[in-house]
């Protein structure tokens, strides 16, 4: 995830184990509400 700044280097395996960790929860969101969330693709998100 990119924020502007470089807190700390993150190496691969430890990016793709916090890529299953959002993916997890995710489904647990999903789950719960019994709808998928969605996210707006780059460049179409709404707002002032």
């Amino acid at each position: 995830m990119h924020v502007g700044f470089a807190i700390t280097e993150v190496d691969e395996a430890e990016a793709h184990r916090t890529l299953e960790v959002l993916r997890a929860m995710a489904g647990a969101v999903e789950a719960e509400l019994g709808a998928s969330p969605t996210v707006p693709a780059p460049g179409s998100a709404t707002g002032p």
